[in-house]
């Protein structure tokens, strides 16, 4: 803890800004730049007062603001002190493009649980992560405004778009210099780390645990169509199924919107009920997985013995599956983790990352890296890719699954 004496600074040109404005944006940029760090002092009123030329008001008017947006705090008789954390290195923006009531159909099982991950950080006072939804390039939304009003006051450190950032290129947002960005996607921007979820991995591993177990009749329950070059994850599982010598009719590859994800039930129930029947399924999306499962439930399958199924999940919040089957999906706590500590090394002016890559786990796995994680693994700690992972990375072509 240091006293902080106030830096000789160029005039504050008061013009038309009302002087508590003024005074609150130089005060607040002097904690920014690092000329009052963490839990230095800050001059006394009556300092402040000879210092700027102002009366005791307009500076008690600006305290009162930097003490309500959480940078300075007071202590007594001690004085006032610069937070431990303040905003610009401590706050995150977690920002959407869909909104979870007025696109209640686009809204995603994916979008769900990196919310639910982010109340989870503020919750345990961990990050303090706030949503922003309905983040689309319409500058007059109110989370946008809102959005807009927090970055022009540099109360982020960083920004992480979850699901990328089309239709922001002429928002203003994406060309914010010096506030770290991650996206989810592949589109390139100033100062933006991508972020790439591997779909290549997902039907490697899917096809190959079910190799191993020695199907050989292959079924898909897709979100998606399966020409789709936006997200070729048919394509990945085909080309899979033909290394691994196993089989896939055109009829066992069923696709269900995730908008009337309900189709999954009578597509699941339908593909046992065929001529010749498969035994094995892969379920691409966690929105199909409870309704798919309960379709086998009605056709009287039994899992792990008539049929195995791998169905994608989002850890740790995946959603309900009936009957025995195994999940493979990407762990939000992960995503999350990383994204952060890609924001906090760039305000550390480490720029040596510049990209990230994501690899799908089985359940089984999230829960053995969770144990490690509680107990300060040295093998996670700063969250390095783990030797699977790179190893993964070469052999990937780095397609991007699309969250859902």
């Amino acid at each position: 803890m240091t006293n902080t004496k106030i830096v000789a600074a160029p005039e504050i040109v008061w013009g038309e800004v009302p002087k508590k404005e003024a005074l609150l944006e130089h005060l607040r940029a002097q904690i920014v730049g690092g000329t009052w760090g963490a839990r230095s002092q800050l001059p006394t009123r009556r300092e402040l007062v000879k210092h700027y030329n102002v009366s005791l008001e307009t500076v008690q008017r600006a305290l009162d603001c930097l003490t309500s947006d959480g940078w300075i705090e007071s202590d007594g008789r001690r004085g006032t002190f610069v937070r431990e954390n303040p905003p610009h290195l401590s706050r995150y923006a977690l920002i959407f493009r869909h909104h979870p009531e007025h696109d209640e159909e686009t809204w995603t099982r994916f979008y769900t649980a990196m919310s639910q991950e982010a109340a989870r950080l503020r919750q345990s006072h961990q990050k303090d992560v706030v949503v922003f939804t309905g983040v689309d390039g319409h500058v007059d939304s109110p989370d946008f405004v809102q959005l807009m009003r927090e970055v022009n006051a540099q109360r982020f450190a960083g920004l992480f778009f979850v699901d990328g950032i089309y239709g922001l290129e002429n928002s203003g947002l994406l060309e914010l210099e010096g506030v770290p960005k991650v996206s989810i996607g592949q589109i390139p921007a100033r100062d933006c780390v991508p972020m790439r979820l591997d779909s290549h991995q997902f039907a490697a591993r899917a096809v190959e645990s079910l190799a191993r177990r020695g199907r050989t009749k292959l079924a898909l329950i897709c979100h998606c169509p399966l020409d789709a070059p936006w997200n070729p994850i048919y394509a990945h599982i085909a080309e899979q199924a033909r290394a691994h010598g196993m089989r896939i009719e055109a009829h066992w590859s069923q696709v269900c919107s995730v908008l009337l994800s309900d189709s999954a039930r009578g597509a699941a129930n339908l593909l046992m009920h065929c001529r010749e029947t498969p035994d094995a399924l892969i379920i691409t999306d966690d929105n199909l997985v409870e309704p798919a499962t309960l379709g086998l439930l009605d056709a009287e399958v039994q899992l792990g013995v008539d049929l195995d199924v791998v169905a994608h999940a989002n850890f740790p919040y995946p959603t309900q599956g009936h009957g025995a089957l195994a999940r493979l999906g990407f762990d939000v706590r992960e995503i999350m983790e990383r994204a952060l500590a890609s924001i906090d090394a760039r305000r550390q002016g480490d720029f040596s990352l510049t990209e990230m890559h994501c690899v799908p786990r089985f359940s089984e796995e999230i829960t053995l890296l969770n144990s490690q994680r509680a107990v300060g693994h040295p093998a996670l700690t700063g969250h390095p890719m783990l030797k699977s992972d790179r190893k993964s990375l070469r052999d990937s072509n780095r397609e991007v699954l699309v969250p859902h």
